[in-house]
């Protein structure tokens, strides 16, 4: 599989080793790959961010607006039905949360109104002030169901870091030279 690849992301990297090019040891695989037997090795490092913060519903008692602005001091419960779901609380952890409670699920859990209402009633028996979940789990979650307590949504994105540009300008030679191919074939 190996020798149909055209590049190498050693996803899960170090921040540090993304953010400056002291580390020798990608940026030589990086910048040398300028032949098909050798393959450019990018690492890559996960980046949480806060996609939205969903307000309680309207239809509830407590109401409330909340925007995204220093939700990590604030105690929090969290939940998620991933594949690694450990490594999303580790993530939370890392980033500072005050994590008062964690409910994991299975990979590609299906939530109901019922469920979620149960996670709020936990959470705020724990003293949280917010529920945190992944995107992944964002999507199957309804507005509606957001009665106890706000909804943070955490994201990760890929980040290349320093090698962002030499990423780039790869996938741009790759994609310049398959149009030569294609238009050569017709």
């Amino acid at each position: 599989a190996l020798s149909r690849a055209d590049m190498v992301l050693l996803t899960r990297c170090p921040q540090e080793i993304v953010a400056n090019r002291q580390t020798d040891h990608f940026q030589a695989r990086v910048t040398a790959a300028a032949t098909p037997e050798r393959r450019p090795v990018f690492p890559v490092a996960h980046t949480p961010f806060m996609v939205e913060c969903v307000p309680v519903s309207t239809h509830a008692h407590r109401a409330t607006q909340m925007g995204l602005e220093a939700p990590m001091r604030r105690p929090v419960y969290a939940f998620s039905g991933i594949a690694r779901n450990s490594a999303f609380r580790r993530t939370l952890v890392d980033m500072g949360y005050d994590l008062l409670g964690w409910q994991a699920f299975g990979d590609h859990h299906r939530y109901s109104a019922n469920a979620i209402d149960a996670i709020g009633a936990r959470a705020q028996r724990k003293g949280a002030q917010l529920l945190v979940t992944t995107e992944k789990d964002r999507v199957k979650i309804a507005d509606a169901w957001i009665r106890h307590l706000p909804l943070l949504v955490v994201g990760i994105r890929m980040d290349f870091g320093v090698y962002t540009e030499a990423f780039e300008q790869f996938v741009i030679r790759k994609l310049e030279s398959a149009d030569n191919v294609a238009s050569v074939g017709h």
